[in-house]
């Protein structure tokens, strides 16, 4: 943790604060820690370390009040350190790997306003497309930052669901394997004629397997595919648009070369 984000909490702490405050200051602590894309990968425990350690200055006494400092420093920091730390190569590549099939299609049709739907609690995509040059907006009901921290990375966040949203506003809707949400999403985009570019996931699919949302898709709406992808026919997509060739060495590519 920098020394001036510890300060700054410290000062908060030492005015009096509640166990029920820790979510707030894991809000604070996020808007200093992380101001890039990279950031997020390099946050470890240090901010529930540090809660715990200041356990004594929390104001709530109680017989578990130990148990439930430590319970909610972990929760309110768990999806940095699930990203961050354990999946971080695995959950980054596979991401990036979609965000950069998007930066291409987007680029070739001349899209910029982005919707990202169900993009998860970090957003990765959605970092990764605002720090990539494009208008990123994302939507989700369980996003892990506050307003200010993803307003730090470059996107617009919306706590809540694609239903809410004005659809108008964009040029792009994308979703990366939205589960239960990938009907609604591809049938409203059609019927409201705005590109749609989704990730098909097995996740409530037919049967379990993501291929038999297809024929379900095509016969409801106009929805072309390739693999494991459906997408408007407004977009002008060919095969290589999913072949990241030499040409397109991205942020992703240099990643798996140095782990491999």
């Amino acid at each position: 943790m920098k020394e001036r984000t510890e300060k700054i909490l410290s000062s908060i702490i030492d005015s009096g604060v509640f166990i029920s405050n820790i979510a707030e200051l894991f809000d604070i602590y996020t808007e200093n820690e992380i101001k890039t894309y990279e950031d997020i990968f390099e946050c470890k425990r240090d901010f529930a370390n540090y809660i715990n350690s200041i356990k004594h200055k929390f104001l709530d006494y109680s017989e578990n009040k130990d148990f439930e400092i430590k319970r909610s420093a972990a929760s309110v920091e768990i999806y940095v350190v699930y990203y961050g730390v354990k999946f971080s190569k695995h959950v980054r590549l596979e991401s990036e790997k979609f965000s950069d099939i998007v930066l291409k299609i987007a680029k070739k049709n001349g899209l910029n306003k982005i919707l990202d739907v169900g993009c998860g609690q970090l957003a990765l995509s959605s970092i990764y497309l605002a720090k990539n040059g494009l208008d990123v907006t994302c939507v989700d009901p369980e996003l892990a930052f506050s307003n200010k921290t993803f307003e730090n990375l470059g996107v617009k966040a919306i706590k809540g669901l694609f239903e809410d949203v004005d659809l108008s506003e964009f040029d792009l809707i994308i979703a990366k394997k939205p589960c239960p949400s990938i009907k609604e999403i591809v049938f409203t985009c059609d019927l409201k004629n705005v590109p749609f570019f989704v990730e098909l996931c097995d996740c409530n699919a037919p049967n379990g397997n993501k291929f038999d949302w297809i024929p379900i898709l095509e016969s409801g709406s106009k929805t072309k595919h390739f693999g494991e992808f459906v997408y408007s026919p407004m977009l002008k997509i060919n095969e290589d648009d999913f072949n990241l060739g030499q040409g397109d060495k991205t942020l992703h590519d240099v990643i798996m070369q140095r782990l491999l």
